[in-house]
C-alpha cells in the first residue's frame, strides 16, 4: 500500500496533486509560458510554492536572463532549469525528478547538487530521483541500482 503523510495515495487525487511535485517541462502545454508564468500556473496546484525561494533558485541556476522568455524559445537545459526552480521551491512532501542534471551547464549542476542536499534536510520531505550521472555526491538515504545498470 502506497501512503504519503499517512494518507493512502489515490484516495484524494487533489491532495495527491498538491503534495507530489512532478511535471514534464517538455510538455507543449507550457510552451507559451515564461518561467515566471510556469511558476505562477503551478503555484495554483502547489499553494505552498514559495516565490522568493523560486527566485533564489532561478538566480542560482543562472536562469535569470531567460526567465521572461517563453519556454518554447529556451534551450532544453534552460527549460529544465525552469522546472527545477519550481520543483525545489514547491515545498511538496514528495518531489519526483527524472535525470535532473541532464542538459545543465557545470555551474548549474553544482548549484542543483547543493540545493537538493539542502532540500532533503527539510522535515517531512522526500525527493525521489532517477539519476545516472552528475549528482554522485548527494547525501542519499538509499539507492537502487537497476539490473544491467552500471553501479554509480
Amino acid at each position: 500500500e502506497r501512503r504519503l503523510l499517512g494518507r493512502r495515495l489515490g484516495d484524494d487525487p487533489a491532495a495527491d496533486r498538491r503534495d507530489i511535485c512532478w511535471f514534464d517541462p517538455r510538455d507543449p502545454a507550457y510552451d507559451a509560458l515564461t518561467a515566471t508564468g510556469l511558476m505562477e500556473q503551478l503555484r495554483a496546484q502547489h499553494p505552498q510554492l514559495d516565490a522568493a525561494r523560486w527566485q533564489r533558485h532561478v538566480d542560482g541556476l543562472l536562469l535569470t536572463p531567460h526567465q521572461a522568455k517563453p519556454l518554447y524559445a529556451l534551450s532544453t537545459g534552460s527549460r529544465r532549469k525552469a522546472a527545477l526552480a519550481i520543483a525545489l521551491s514547491a515545498g511538496c512532501p514528495l518531489t519526483l525528478l527524472d535525470e535532473p542534471a541532464a542538459g545543465l551547464d557545470a555551474p548549474s549542476a553544482r548549484y542543483l547538487a547543493r540545493a537538493l542536499a539542502e532540500s532533503v534536510r527539510a522535515p517531512q520531505r522526500a525527493v525521489l530521483l532517477v539519476c545516472s550521472f552528475g549528482l554522485d555526491d548527494l547525501p542519499l538515504t538509499g539507492t537502487l541500482t537497476l539490473p544491467g545498470a552500471a553501479p554509480g
